[in-house]
């Protein structure tokens, strides 16, 4: 990596998953700071990429056609 590279993690959220590694790897206590580290990398990526689309349509069709036009003088 050059010096001008950016990680897309944040070094707070980087930190707490280099720090739970380290303490795996020591046998020290870590499940804490990994469940934290998680917590925050997914409340990060769900900043960064939002939520998934949901479509509300039974099909993908038109959604004004003649099925949903009433028929007659209006």
């Amino acid at each position: 990596m050059a010096d001008t590279d950016e990680s897309l993690i944040p070094l707070d959220v980087l930190k707490k998953g280099i720090l739970s590694r380290f303490y795996r790897m020591k046998g020290l206590e870590y499940q804490d700071l990994e469940a934290e580290y998680q917590r925050d990398l997914r409340d990060e990526m769900a900043e960064r990429t939002g939520g998934r689309t949901v479509n509300l349509f039974r099909t993908y069709g038109r959604f004004i056609d003649e099925s949903n036009i009433k028929e007659g003088n209006w």
